[in-house]
């Protein structure tokens, strides 16, 4: 049965250090033959003959398994809470698979009965090309031009999609950021102690300022998010200058709310990540946004309101979702992230 190892106590209100993080984030889940063997089983895909170890990101343990015939599939299982879920990602990629003719995986089940291994799982199949990512960083200025103006589109038409359950997924809606940050900050009992250890003036002025903010209506139509969207969720195929995206995946973070969390999150990789001289040029961003209103899409400027409340959240994600549910530590940067939200709250109570 597949087991991950427990994370060891730290003082109440210390936050961890980043090797402590690097650390807890290598311990993978303890998965053999037969769990796979006994998985594919279950679900008559056929008889294993390889298990792979797959990079993944600490919430997750991935796998690929070839078949006696042939056919690889990948099992992705969520070992660990945090901001996203299967639940969600299994939505997002057959809402997908129905209304679009974005290449997604044409199988995908998700498991949460837990009678194998005690974590829930999707199983899917192997979608076929290279990393974009690898691909971005091994190819010329014009391809990733193309290749930023590929990614646009896709989110473009992720965009479009009417989603008739938002319930599944989740709530990233500006005009519910209240109920957002309350839910992330105030209702775990055990979070709350650590933050109130680590700041006894954090939660009073937490409170005085979601108080002082008057009611806002925000003009911005919720859309289904992808929650991380860059080229490492991408598998392309190459053919002289011509770029064929071949598939796209991972929609754990998927969620329902303002276009802008989606944004920020490729303007940040494209800002921050290295080497500078592949990532740097500013006309990758240009021509992203150049795809996504081909798609369709219309981008307008978002007002301070929005950039204000999307930061707002996207801090109160870090603090719970990500590092205190996923690992169950206060990260180490958790004071500018605390900091952070107190300064937005502050800014939106003078307006």
């Amino acid at each position: 049965m597949g087991s991950l190892a427990g994370e060891e106590k730290r003082p109440l209100g210390q936050p961890a250090t980043m090797p402590t993080v690097k650390q807890i984030g290598r311990q993978k889940l303890e998965f053999s033959t037969a769990d796979a063997s006994a998985i594919l089983e279950k679900h008559q895909l056929g008889r294993l003959v390889t298990l792979k170890s797959l990079e993944a990101n600490p919430m997750n343990s991935i796998f690929e398994l070839t078949l006696e015939q042939g056919d690889s599939f990948i099992l992705k299982i969520q070992c660990r809470p945090g901001i996203g879920s299967l639940k969600g990602e299994h939505y997002a990629i057959h809402l997908l698979k129905q209304l679009t003719d974005l290449p997604v995986s044409k199988l995908c089940t998700l498991d949460t009965d837990k009678d194998i291994i005690p974590y829930p799982y999707l199983l899917s199949n192997k979608l076929s090309g290279e990393s974009g990512y690898n691909f971005f960083e091994r190819t010329d200025h014009a391809n990733r031009m193309q290749l930023s103006e590929a990614l646009g589109h896709i989110v473009g038409v992720i965009h479009r999609l009417e989603v008739r359950e938002p319930e599944q997924l989740r709530n990233c809606d500006l005009n519910q950021w209240q109920g957002i940050v309350k839910e992330a900050l105030l209702s775990d009992e055990d979070l709350r102690e650590e933050i109130a250890a680590l700041s006894d003036a954090f939660y009073p002025q937490l409170n005085d300022l979601m108080a002082s903010v008057l009611a806002l209506q925000i003009d911005d139509e919720p859309v289904l998010l992808w929650g991380d969207p860059f080229f490492y969720n991408l598998l392309v195929k190459s053919s002289g200058s011509k770029v064929q995206i071949t598939g796209l995946y991972d929609f754990q973070f998927a969620a329902y709310g303002s276009y802008l969390f989606d944004f920020y999150k490729i303007e940040g990789d494209f800002r921050v990540r290295r080497p500078r001289e592949i990532y740097g040029p500013p006309e990758y961003i240009e021509q992203f946004y150049k795809g996504y209103e081909g798609a369709g899409k219309v981008v307008n400027a978002p007002s301070d309101t929005h950039q204000i409340l999307v930061n707002i959240i996207r801090n109160a994600i870090q603090v719970r979702y990500w590092w205190w549910d996923c690992f169950g530590i206060l990260h180490s940067k958790t004071p500018e992230y605390l900091k952070a939200i107190l300064v937005g709250l502050a800014a939106l109570s003078r307006r």
